[in-house]
């Protein structure tokens, strides 16, 4: 398997797992419990996180 087909099945994976957090979040009641601001600034973190992977 080449370098390249590692690093990318190894992001792969990195955005599969900051998806499902996101989804989980969203569809959670720790949306509820937390401050709306709280949520969104956590979905933005993650949704960054994933640009910053793919990249």
């Amino acid at each position: 398997m080449s370098m390249q087909k590692e690093a990318n099945d190894f992001l792969q994976q990195k955005i599969d797992i900051l998806e499902t957090q996101l989804s989980l979040l969203n569809n959670s009641e720790m949306g509820t419990l937390l401050n709306n601001q709280e949520v969104n600034s956590f979905s933005n973190a993650l949704i960054k996180s994933m640009i910053y992977l793919i990249k």
